[in-house]
């Protein structure tokens, strides 16, 4: 074991405070043993994200959590990124820096190099909360029938930080896939049998490949669980995929609905020609009186159409998800026993 491998944390930067630089104080376990967590492996994908990684990988390392492996899959970035990653090698399960097709593809060479029971991915422009891990593993530790943890996420705007807020989960995004995903990737956590059965990610989506993931996921019959928690943070920089696919992300969400929807009422339209000019005419100076009522006309379309839009194929698989108001009751149960 090299010195770095026999340190419990990476070390501290200079001059960086707060969390992920910093570990937080350990929160109360909701009980069991450490050693029954089952083992979580993260993927962190990147490309030429040397901005961002660093934070990325710490907020994972940090997290104490006893069976972690960490794979990152990296682009080629020509960044400084494989310095960053090299300095944390020692910490992580592996990793690579070559020439991919696409997120998917670097995603699915990395879920093949792990071997966790729980499985997620982290873009490296994202983080985890802190002990985020904690939660999940004991969370499935408890409950063996589910397949899959969607907890909360926090929308953090990194231009305009009065706007960050956090956004909880629950059985209520089913209704709006496929069109809408408004369930939180990086607060997403599966087991690997279920991407076992639903198959791998699909290579040829860059923009809604989660949203299609999701989406197999349940026609496979795979049961859902939702948790309040926010488990993640969701940068938004400007640059993220989700706002800046355009008409690129509207021919994948396409394909998505005219494969899992039974509506023949094509909502594409209304979102190409109406919803995504509204959007992007809002963010051109969004302090700005046109901008904030423009902004609010989306949003007022967005509801018509949520309205309008016809529940997909995975109707008869929506009552597969666990009710996580029993989990949460065992939380409170045992918060009230300690104190």
């Amino acid at each position: 074991m090299s010195a770095a491998q026999s340190e419990k944390w990476p070390p501290k930067l200079s001059g960086k405070t707060g969390w992920p630089w910093e570990p937080v104080a350990a929160a109360s376990s909701t009980g069991g043993s450490l050693e029954k967590l089952p083992t979580i492996s993260i993927v962190v994908v990147s490309f030429n994200q040397a901005a961002y990684l660093e934070e990325a990988i710490r907020s994972l390392l940090l997290q104490d959590y006893p069976h972690l492996e960490i794979f990152v899959a990296d682009g080629g970035s020509r960044d400084g990124s494989v310095e960053i990653i090299r300095r944390y090698e020692p910490w992580l399960a592996g990793w690579f820096s070559e020439p991919d097709r696409g997120q998917s593809d670097a995603l699915n060479k990395g879920f093949k190099r792990v071997k966790g029971e729980i499985l997620n991915w982290l873009c490296s422009d994202d983080l985890l909360q802190p002990r985020a891990l904690h939660h999940v593993g004991e969370f499935f530790r408890d409950h063996p029938n589910a397949d899959v943890l969607a907890g909360g996420g926090r929308w953090q705007y990194d231009a305009s930080p009065e706007k960050s807020h956090d956004c909880p989960v629950n059985e209520s995004v089913f209704a709006a896939l496929p069109i809408r995903n408004l369930v939180f990737q990086p607060s997403c956590f599966f087991r690997g049998q279920v991407l076992q059965t639903a198959g791998p990610i699909r290579e040829d989506l860059h923009y809604a490949m989660d949203w299609e993931l999701w989406c197999r996921f349940l026609k496979s019959g795979a049961r859902w669980a939702f948790t309040e928690k926010v488990l993640s943070v969701y940068r938004v920089t400007g640059d993220n995929k989700a706002f800046s696919g355009g008409n690129k992300m509207l021919r994948e969400m396409e394909g998505l609905y005219r494969k899992y929807s039974t509506g023949d009422f094509s909502l594409i339209y209304w979102f190409r020609y109406l919803w995504l000019p509204l959007i992007r005419r809002s963010r051109r100076n969004p302090h700005s009186l046109p901008s904030r009522v423009t902004g609010f006309l989306a949003r007022i379309l967005l509801s018509v159409l949520r309205r309008a839009y016809r529940p997909s194929r995975c109707d008869e698989l929506r009552g597969q998800y666990l009710d996580y108001g029993i989990y949460q009751e065992e939380i409170n149960a045992s918060k009230q026993v300690r104190s």
